[in-house]
């Protein structure tokens, strides 16, 4: 049995690529996201794969590209919006149209960061040093203003002590007799308890007075 000739057989290479369809952000950290889509239609047979280009306001892009349907962007930076742009590229170059999407990376959570965390603590302690110095500070100084006041107390009531201790020596010195007068006070008062016995003895000098009379005067 003969077999003719094999005739070659024709591949189907599209002029133009289809583009990836359903670009989607699948997850998004603080510094990466995952990116999928699917297939280009109607490139089962065709060598193909695709370019992703990605970048935030301000920078340039950068570009990667896989056989994947799926990958991973990192080294993004923490609550920054960026684009990601992905096209088909078939084997002889020819590029499909541009499909984009934009995504945000979530804000830093210090929290979770064993270095933040230990910066955290260095800088309460020194803040915590700082106040504790501050405050042993303003407690010796008043602690010095209350010893302070505290002595010169001491030496007014002192000084106070020592005046009323010498005012009694000044008078008995200014006045001689300071000391003798309640004593003559008392003498007047024994002088008036006397004056009593003194009236009746005048009485009694009055009864006797006939008598002594009769003496003088026999007839």
């Amino acid at each position: 049995m003969r077999f003719g000739p094999l005739l070659p057989t024709a591949v189907y290479i599209p002029l133009v690529p289809s583009a990836p369809d359903q670009l989607t952000v699948d997850s998004v950290d603080t510094t990466s996201a995952a990116v999928s889509w699917n297939q280009s239609p109607g490139l089962d047979q065709t060598q193909h794969h695709y370019q992703i280009s990605y970048h935030c306001p301000g920078t340039e892009p950068h570009i990667t590209t896989t056989s994947s349907h799926v990958i991973t962007l990192s080294d993004l930076e923490p609550a920054t919006q960026y684009s990601v742009i992905v096209c088909t590229v078939l084997e002889n170059g020819k590029q499909s149209q541009l499909v984009s999407t934009t995504f945000t990376t979530k804000h830093v959570q210090w929290w979770k960061r064993p270095y933040r965390v230990a910066a955290v603590f260095v800088l309460l302690a020194v803040i915590i040093g700082l106040w504790d110095s501050y405050a042993t500070s303003e407690r010796d100084q008043l602690q010095n203003r209350l010893n302070t006041r505290t002595t010169e107390r001491d030496q007014l009531q002192t000084s106070y002590n020592t005046r009323l201790r010498e005012r009694p020596a000044k008078d008995q010195l200014q006045h001689p007799d300071y000391r003798e007068r309640p004593a003559t006070e008392s003498s007047k008062y024994k002088d008036h308890r006397e004056r009593p016995a003194t009236e009746s003895s005048k009485y009694q000098d009055h009864r006797k007075s006939p008598a002594t009379d009769q003496l003088q005067h026999p007839d």
